[in-house]
């Protein structure tokens, strides 16, 4: 029986496969966990039709591989990881889709959300020009399933602080998923977590290199022990 999870990782309207700054190439480092595998697709830019079909493929081949998979989406993203998600379980009636990490989610598709039944973590800077705030707030008060959502105070669309890096609202959100996401092998249910709004004041990249280094190696003891 497999005993690892999955997060697939899809990018915004640009394509690719990077994330906001590069985060999904960064994110093994920042969950510190060898039970959680993460996997980068590539996106065709502006095109969700066909980038939910590349999930859908890309679920499909990876299936029988992990205990739960997750999907994590950014800006287009986003959507894409909701219409993916309704599609496999809603539409198909099964429950492929075990949970959602959503990076400022642009609204094509959102209203989809409220079909479904799991856990979501919205993720959201409050100085986002790109993606207005209230849209993210309205959906998360509208969902009924296990959610959370973090607001990060003074970050744009790309989760950067008066354009610079921010590497800790990263590792916030590495935190965050490993809480929303645990699974508890025994019963098969996700731990209790309670629905809340957390306002998250961050620094820059220059700033957080000592903060870094300290989680990255309370996120090792804590998964490997």
């Amino acid at each position: 029986m497999p005993t690892n999870d999955l997060i697939i990782t899809i990018s915004g309207a640009g394509g690719g496969s990077a994330g906001p700054q590069d985060f999904y190439s960064r994110l093994p480092s920042y969950l510190g966990s060898e039970n959680i595998t993460v996997m980068q697709i590539e996106t065709i830019p502006d095109n969700i039709h066909d980038n939910v079909s590349r999930v859908a493929e890309t679920v499909s081949l990876n299936f029988d591989r992990f205990r739960n998979i997750y999907l994590m989406g950014w800006s287009m993203g986003g959507a894409i990881a909701i219409l993916s998600a309704y599609q496999m379980n809603i539409e198909k009636q099964t429950d492929t889709i075990k949970g959602l990490i959503l990076l400022a989610p642009q609204s094509d598709g959102i209203h989809l959300l409220k079909g479904l039944k799991v856990p979501v973590l919205f993720c959201h800077g409050e100085k986002d020009e790109t993606v207005p705030l209230w849209t993210v707030q309205q959906n998360y008060e509208q969902y009924q399933g296990l959610k959370e959502i973090v607001l990060f105070e003074g970050l744009d669309h790309d989760f950067s602080l008066n354009g610079k890096k921010t590497e800790s609202s990263f590792l916030y959100i590495a935190k965050q998923i490993t809480q929303l996401f645990h699974h508890n092998v025994e019963t098969g249910c996700y731990a209790g977590v309670a629905q809340k709004t957390i306002t998250v004041h961050v620094e820059t990249t220059q700033q957080t290199k000592s903060f870094f280094d300290c989680i990255s190696q309370v996120f090792n003891r804590y998964f490997h022990r």
